[in-house]
């Protein structure tokens, strides 16, 4: 999306433009609302139009336009507007995963999911549940020799008049999710609840539970609770203990939650799609990030290079600066020694003033980077070989009255 140029006015233009454009028409041409831009007007002291005046106007009626107010403080005042985004075509919308698009067919694809009058072939799961509503109808002291031994179950909160139809439904939605590939499982949350999740496609799309709707019914006066809550007989499939606020499907005046299980489960395939592709964008955010990181660190590691070289390059220069300037130094002082015949035989460890001059033009020349550096003891490097071998040392310390001596070489 491009923005348009930004738009800036003096105190004093933008008095004119809203004594002759409607506020309504001038705050969209800014990028602002009425309110905003009456906030604004208010803020630099700009009167503004009246209610009814652009009507008297258009009339053909007398209208007041009230100057502008002189303010020293404002003399110099400019506003600067940047309207807002000009709207663009909408971005093509990002095509699902093959696999997710096959799954989606086939759903689309299913007749209307009719749930039976009578549970027939009752799914593992919902014969578990029927054990454990068996189990807890038993005598407390019976429960206990059977409870333990209960594997998970799924999420069923209904009354006792609407479990027949709840496992009903969770029948056919379960048998309907196996059709397209997917299962409907019971797992543990990181509290160790419970919890059934739908999977589709290889990936949990969503966690359900069947809950009935309960309403409050007021005892009478003086007893305790107030109120009871009597089941309602509408069933809610909802995002399970935590899921009061949002449902996948609920009873409502013209539909029942059979009747939305086709649906519900194309919605959950949709929304499996929409998790790719948001999974999706974010690799590939992620793996833009990590590049951009590599390229930052790659300049930067390339900038301290250049620097290092450009000190090393800068160091040999001043060092060969120095060099120079301390050579001539030397030739300098040679030729003031020379010419003053002041020089004393033996000071220097030579005997004469013709072997010291060889000897000091020779160190100026040595450190001079631009004459050839003739040879000199302080360039040699003393080397193992050319000393004589070491003394052997014993290697085991004894009693002084034990002690032989070492053999000699």
């Amino acid at each position: 999306m491009e923005y348009k140029d930004e738009i800036v006015l003096t105190r004093e233009e933008l008095y004119e433009r809203v004594w002759s454009t409607p506020m309504s028409h001038l705050a969209k041409e800014f990028g602002l609302s009425d309110v905003g831009l009456a906030k604004l007007c208010s803020r630099i002291h700009i009167p503004r139009p009246r209610l009814g005046h652009w009507s008297k106007k258009a009339a053909g009626k007398k209208t007041y336009q009230r100057r502008l107010p002189n303010r020293s403080d404002l003399e110099s005042c400019t506003v600067h507007f940047r309207p807002r985004p000009e709207a663009s075509e909408p971005e093509e919308e990002e095509p699902f995963d093959d696999d997710v698009q096959r799954c989606l067919a086939k759903a689309e694809a299913l007749p209307k999911v009719e749930v039976p009058t009578a549970l027939r072939r009752p799914h593992p799961l919902i014969q578990a549940k029927n054990e454990e509503h068996r189990v807890l109808s038993l005598p407390w002291d019976s429960q206990e020799r059977h409870y333990e031994k209960l594997p998970a179950t799924l999420c069923l909160s209904v009354s006792s008049d609407n479990r027949g139809r709840a496992l009903r439904y969770f029948n056919s939605l379960i048998r309907t999710v196996e059709k397209l590939g997917g299962s409907i499982e019971v797992t543990e949350d990181y509290r160790q609840r419970s919890k059934t999740v739908v999977t589709l496609g290889g990936e949990e799309v969503a966690t359900i539970r069947v809950r009935e709707l309960y309403r409050q019914q007021p005892n009478p006066e003086g007893s305790y609770p107030k109120y009871d809550l009597v089941p309602t007989g509408k069933l809610v499939l909802d995002h399970g203990a935590s899921g009061f606020e949002s449902f996948h499907s609920k009873d409502r005046a013209t539909s029942k939650v059979e009747d939305d299980i086709n649906r519900t489960i194309i919605w959950w395939i949709k929304q499996l799609g929409w998790k790719r592709i948001e999974d999706r964008r974010k690799a590939e955010k992620e793996k833009r990030r990590q590049e951009i990181k590599v390229e930052r660190e790659r300049i930067r590691e390339e900038f301290e290079r250049r620097q290092q070289e450009e000190q090393s390059r800068l160091d040999l220069l001043m060092t060969d600066a120095a060099n120079l300037r301390q050579s001539q130094i030397i030739r300098d002082y040679v030729g003031t020694v020379v010419r003053s015949g002041r020089y004393e035989p033996g000071s220097s460890g030579f005997d004469t003033v013709e072997d010291w001059t060889t000897w000091a033009l020779e160190q100026a020349d040595r450190i001079d980077p631009l004459s050839p550096s003739p040879h000199s003891v302080l360039d040699e490097v003393l080397r193992e070989e050319d000393l004589p071998p070491a003394p052997r040392v014993c290697s085991e310390v004894v009693a002084e009255e034990e002690l032989a001596p070492c053999e000699r070489p």
